[in-house]
């Protein structure tokens, strides 16, 4: 779901992200590969996918795939607003 709608943005003009994860527990390798996924098609679209408030799992999972130091990580949402 959340592919289709960033895809679906996307689309229609919106070229930021920011994936807050707070609720998220753990990842596993299908969504590590959505997310490198999302980050190369708003990457092509000069946008940027941008993720924060990561739990320890997740990061862990992130470094254990290579993935980590692909992605703008912030502690939280308001550090990733005031970057850009």
């Amino acid at each position: 779901m959340l592919g289709e709608e960033v895809r679906r943005l996307s689309d229609t003009g919106t070229s930021n992200f920011l994936l807050n994860f707070t609720r998220v527990k753990y990842i596993d390798s299908t969504g590590v590969g959505e997310l490198f996924s999302l980050l190369e098609m708003v990457k092509q679209k000069d946008g940027n996918l941008m993720l924060s408030n990561l739990p320890t799992k997740v990061k862990e999972v992130l470094t254990l795939t290579g993935f980590l130091p692909m992605f703008e990580i912030y502690d939280d949402e308001n550090a990733a607003l005031q970057s850009n």
